[in-house]
């Protein structure tokens, strides 16, 4: 269709489109842009192959940038509590709104591709290792101790 949207590009670049054109070019990652999220407050957040994720606003100014190490990062999504980020090196990041580290997770996995919110604040991740694994702040949603990877 021809609404509005955005394009991560390997050309490290972020795109803005409305009906069809162009309307902001956003500069500033410093290799290929992987994975976009839009938040509620008309910003969006991007993670990149140069290990940081920025916060954007419509306008094209970076509000925020938040260096995760020099690994990939493959996916990003938003939480009720913050967002969670996956990437090369088996890594899950988890950081609050304001884009601090909260936990990071290691994943017996050489790549976390990608990582999604699920309808109860939980994550969900899958790996090169072909598993889907869910991460979980409740109690009652944790697999037993010998079933934990």
């Amino acid at each position: 269709g021809r609404g509005t949207y955005l394009s991560a590009s390997g050309d490290k670049t972020i795109r803005l489109w409305r009906e069809g054109k162009q309307e902001t070019l956003f500069s500033g990652h410093l290799d290929a842009v992987r994975k976009l999220t839009i938040l509620l407050d008309e910003t969006f957040l991007s993670c990149s192959n140069d290990g940081t994720v920025r916060h954007w606003n419509a306008g094209g100014s970076c509000l925020n940038v938040v260096q995760l190490g020099s690994n990939f990062l493959y996916s990003i999504c938003a939480l009720p509590t913050g967002f969670a980020v996956s990437g090369e090196g088996g890594n899950l990041y988890l950081l609050n709104k304001e884009g601090v580290l909260t936990q990071g997770v290691q994943i017996p996995a050489i790549s976390v591709w990608c990582c999604a919110p699920l309808p109860d604040g939980d994550v969900i991740v899958g790996g090169s290792d072909g598993n889907a694994r869910i991460f979980s702040q409740h109690e009652m949603n944790h697999a037993p101790l010998p079933d934990r990877q």
